[in-house]
């Protein structure tokens, strides 16, 4: 019996990009330890930046690390005084932080 070739492993990437004035954090591929890991390591000493937007449409898979990096992001923003945005979040990202009971943290705009 042939196995059917998993999907293209796609590395991820966080990122802080301005966007209309506002602070975007972007996030791509399998945002897992490494991924994280290598954000916090070149981000000297923000690694949890409060943010007003999370862009996550691109995420293909969300460790538990990417999902607690999201969480301290969001914790960062909230004690700034807003709520982050959590922008057209695929379906990795509302399967995980849904069986976390987070989605209620954010407000998300599809």
């Amino acid at each position: 019996m042939a196995v059917a070739p998993r999907a293209a492993w796609t590395a991820g990437r966080i990122s802080i990009e301005e966007s209309s004035g506002e602070q975007v954090l972007r996030l791509t591929g399998e945002v897992d330890q490494a991924t994280v890991s290598t954000y916090e390591a070149s981000s000297r000493g923000s690694a949890s930046p409060p943010v007003g937007v999370i862009e996550a449409s691109g995420v293909t898979f969300l460790a538990v690390a990417g999902a607690g990096f999201l969480l301290r992001c969001a914790y960062a923003t909230w004690v700034a005084g807003t709520t982050p945005i959590l922008r057209s979040p695929s379906q990795p990202v509302l399967r995980v932080l849904g069986r976390l009971g987070a989605m209620e943290l954010f407000h998300v705009v599809p």
